[in-house]
């Protein structure tokens, strides 16, 4: 499928960060949308990414053939005169021009996706998953010279309660809950600096800045997954051993 998003000569932002998540480089664009288009509007196709510089398609059908189709992606030049963006695909064997919604809806469409569904190829421009070592680098960096000299934000995404049950990962590991993330959408919700620090205790997070996610194995590799959709950020590293390994070996908090 040919997708394309048409723009307006002009358009509103609500903020800078908006801006950020248009001027991310093309490919990343394509890669949210199209794993978007898939899994909103056909969740029974999977999606895959070639190794070179343009994604493509592949695509299985629900009955469990082994007919598969590459279709190429790329993003057409034709402009809409209209704001917010139009998001249109067209099928490549019938060359029907579809319209999929506009950059408003796809927020909409973004926040009711199964991030179970979602694939670690459909995230791999965005998410790096870490080992125990690596993390530890990245933690001790963290401790040592703070935020804003290492660009790095780390976030433990359990339920306070499971926090409390084992301790934090380190002193000054961020609380930042998926359960309440999921729910609440600040990414979308929130524009204020003030606000944010005021819901959430840590500054807001910058495309610039490489957030760092633990928690449990299973919460902590859905939140990068939503993160990578619904962020504006460029790199999240995720650990995957979980609070399950790192705490294997040290006493309960007392």
């Amino acid at each position: 499928s040919v997708l394309s998003h048409s723009q307006p000569s002009s358009l509103s932002l609500h903020s800078h960060r908006f801006c950020c998540y248009h001027i991310h480089p093309i490919i990343i664009i394509i890669m949210k949308l199209s794993a978007i288009l898939l899994l909103a509007v056909a969740p029974s196709v999977s999606l895959a990414f070639s190794s070179n510089s343009k994604p493509s398609f592949a695509t299985r059908a629900a009955t469990g053939s082994s007919t598969t189709t590459s279709l190429n992606l790329k993003v057409a030049k034709d402009l809409y005169p209209s704001s917010p963006l139009e998001i249109n695909y067209v099928h490549d064997e019938t060359g029907e021009k579809l319209h999929f919604g506009t950059t408003d809806s796809v927020y909409d469409k973004i926040r009711s996706l199964d991030y179970n569904l979602v694939t670690d190829e459909m995230v791999e421009n965005i998410v790096q998953w870490i080992d125990e070592d690596k993390l530890l680098q990245y933690l001790e960096a963290f401790e040592t010279s703070g935020r804003g000299p290492t660009g790095l934000v780390v976030v433990d995404v359990r339920d306070q309660d499971e926090v409390d049950a084992t301790g934090k990962f380190t002193p000054h590991t961020y609380s930042f809950p998926y359960s309440k993330i999921r729910e609440e959408h600040p990414f979308h919700e929130i524009d204020d600096d003030d606000d944010w620090f005021d819901e959430y205790g840590f500054e807001y997070v910058e495309a610039h800045e490489r957030l760092i996610v633990v928690g449990d194995k299973e919460t902590s590799k859905i939140a990068a997954k939503y993160l990578a959709f619904n962020s504006y950020i460029r790199e999240i590293l995720c650990y995957t051993g979980g609070s399950e390994e790192w705490f294997a070996d040290l006493p309960a908090p007392e």
